[in-house]
């Protein structure tokens, strides 16, 4: 039969019929619409063959639309907010609402923010320490160092845990814990830290022994050492997320000697695995 010609309706205009001509041609044809052209949906409107309905048609013929499809290999796409086991330092926790606040900056002094830390802890509360970059970060480790000898004498002790604001971001969120004080573990492993190693093989190595069962603790000396510390523990935290595992940290000061007999202070990380 040939085919029948399409019914002009009287209430629109030359133009108006020949734009809907056009497009209707098109989706027949399983061809696309010229960009820009009349009765254009952009590119890819008919794409799908010989039947195929443009976003705008579709809706006028009250068809529901399908949700666009995501990838979920390769390349993060550009309109798609990375997951967290894409970002090493994602923030996967965010504090307690009512958690006190602590800014810790380069020029803070360590033992008053020790202070602030050992009081919240002795009253229950979690405090959140905020600092930004690689003196602020060094304070803030001394500081916790520091309270957790202010809490030894009521039976206490400190657990800190690492994030960062993305992945290359120096804000760093450390949400501090306390707990009973436990007994001193033996046997413990050590990886030294220096300010151009690596953090991303350094987590590789700590969460390996981590997956073994071992007990670990990673030594920095210097600011830039601490702060590489710090980025290994956040690393190796999401590292360890596929093992069903997280990581904490209690920081305390520890004596190295130079090559050339001097005493130095260094900070070492005692490093803690559980189950998530």
């Amino acid at each position: 039969h040939p085919p029948t010609k399409p019914t002009m309706d009287a209430d629109k205009s030359l133009d108006e019929i020949v734009q809907e001509e056009r497009a209707s041609s098109a989706t027949r044809r399983g061809g696309r619409v010229s960009r820009g052209g009349p009765g254009s949906a952009g590119r890819g409107a008919s794409r799908g063959g010989r039947g195929a309905m443009s976003a705008r048609s579709a809706v006028a013929a009250g068809q529901a639309l399908r949700p666009p499809r995501v990838r979920t290999t390769g390349p993060v796409l550009r309109n798609r907010t990375a997951p967290p086991s894409s970002a090493p330092y994602f923030r996967r926790n965010m504090p307690a609402e009512g958690s006190k606040t602590i800014k810790v900056a380069a020029a803070s002094a360590p033992k008053t923010v020790a202070g602030s830390i050992a009081h919240s802890t002795r009253e229950g509360e979690s405090p959140v320490v905020l600092c930004r970059g690689v003196d602020a970060t060094n304070q803030t480790i001394k500081a916790i160092a520091i309270a957790r000898s202010y809490l030894a004498g009521d039976n206490f002790d400190l657990r800190a845990q690492i994030e960062f604001q993305s992945r290359d971001s120096p804000e760093a969120t450390i949400t501090i814990n306390r707990i009973v004080r436990p007994a001193a573990e033996l046997g413990v492993e050590e990886l030294n830290v220096k300010k151009d190693s690596d953090p991303y093989k350094v987590a590789g190595a700590l969460a390996g022994r981590v997956r073994d069962s071992k007990r670990v603790s990673i030594i920095g000396l210097g600011p830039d050492a601490v702060f590489r510390c710090v980025e290994t523990v956040a690393i190796a935290r999401r590292y360890l997320s596929e093992n069903g595992l997280d990581l904490t940290f209690a920081p305390e000061f520890f004596a190295m000697q130079s090559s050339d007999g001097t005493e130095l202070s260094a900070l070492r990380f005692q490093v803690f695995s559980s189950q998530v």
